[in-house]
């Protein structure tokens, strides 16, 4: 059984039943071309050139396809929680929470819509529409995706990403 690693946050939401989606990064880079064609770099070094004339469903498409999703839909993976200790090092434990996995799609990362973000554990305080705004919603979310994101592939980069779908299960 693989695992699924969560900040404190995120973890918190998950028990709550907050969090129901999760996004993690495609290591592949688009490059645009003259006359309509793509390069895709689906690893640091091979490049898959594609066709003229593809629109961004066929795109993503292509990336669903030739790129190796991290977990399947129906896999169960065990929830783990990563802290920072005063010290500043890592750990990880175990919460004893599998997570069982719905769906798997691929888009941009600024596709994603207010339910999704709801959908990511936003906490109540920004999804309440007498206390909050759609654009403190986005905020929330950006603030966290650039607080996890690797180099290269923050918010303000738009990258290609997997959605993970998935719903708390008793096994």
């Amino acid at each position: 059984m693989n695992n699924i690693l969560m900040n404190t946050e995120m973890t918190k939401a998950i028990l709550d039943g907050r969090k129901v989606q999760t996004r993690k990064v495609i290591k592949a880079k688009l490059e645009t071309l003259p006359h309509g064609y793509f390069n895709i770099n689906m690893s640091d070094k091979d490049y898959v050139r594609i066709g003229v004339g593809l629109d961004k469903k066929e795109i993503i498409d292509f990336m669903l396809k030739n790129t190796k999703t991290k977990y399947q839909v129906g896999e169960i993976l065990n929830l783990l929680q990563l802290s920072l200790l005063e010290n500043g090092d890592k750990v990880k434990f175990a919460t004893g929470a599998k997570l069982k996995i719905t769906n798997v799609r691929v888009e941009k990362l600024w596709d994603l819509s207010i339910y999704d973000i709801i959908d990511e554990g936003c906490p109540p305080e920004y999804t309440n529409m007498v206390t909050g705004t759609k654009k403190d919603t986005v905020e929330w979310y950006k603030n966290l995706w650039n607080k996890t994101a690797p180099k290269g592939y923050k918010w303000e980069d738009n990258p290609y990403i997997f959605v993970y779908e998935f719903e708390r299960v008793e096994k």
